[in-house]
């Protein structure tokens, strides 16, 4: 199976046709397409009328569709490529101008069990850097994360900009600051000691 966008679109396409003659529902994406969507995903120049499937008006609503709803949930290999590449965008580590990081953070947390990111910490701040409590609270989260190492993963959200207020007020945060672990609050205003906050990421692994 291609991977390059052009040619998964006319395979996936060719795939539907071939379904809805048989009256069969199509596949579920496979870990190569899955990897084509994720690919083109990270492209900012997509022609519209490239790909136009499941009711979407243009390629971008597309691939859209297709990595939000037709990579299988579990521990398939595509739901592997998924969960990387959401991880990623959401972490900063990739970029898509067709996703925004909070869009990438409810895909991750609809997967549910099977593949997924490891324990996500989100630490709300006025701003660590001019607030002594918000500097601590993050610090806190920073020494837990050096002791697991790459099984965790930390996020910082100051409240300087909209996306992260957005964010703030869809996860019901009332005071700063403040520590979610996979989107639910654990910690508000009170700074967790070093073996409680490794004992609640626990209850995430």
């Amino acid at each position: 199976m291609a991977t390059d966008l052009n040619s998964f679109a006319s395979e996936y396409q060719s795939h539907l046709s071939q379904r809805q003659a048989q009256g069969i529902p199509p596949l579920p994406l496979s870990a190569d397409q899955a990897a084509a969507v994720c690919s083109a995903l990270q492209q900012k120049d997509l022609a519209p009328g490239l790909l136009e499937v499941h009711g979407q008006a243009d390629t971008v609503g597309s691939l859209r569709y297709l990595i939000s709803e037709r990579v299988p949930p579990g521990v398939y290999p595509a739901s592997k490529v998924k969960a990387e590449f959401l991880a990623d965008v959401a972490l900063g580590r990739a970029s898509s101008p067709h996703l925004e990081k909070m869009e990438t953070l409810e895909m991750l947390a609809a997967m549910g069990g099977g593949y997924n990111i490891s324990p996500l910490i989100e630490v709300f701040t006025l701003d660590s850097s001019t607030c002594p409590a918000c500097g601590y609270m993050k610090l806190a989260a920073e020494r837990a994360v050096q002791e697991l190492g790459d099984t965790v993963e930390m996020v910082e959200y100051k409240i300087t900009t909209p996306e992260n207020i957005a964010r703030m007020k869809k996860l019901s945060v009332q005071n700063l600051p403040s520590i979610l672990i996979n989107g639910q609050l654990r910690f508000s205003s009170i700074i967790p000691s070093n073996r409680e906050l490794l004992e609640t990421i626990q209850e995430y692994k």
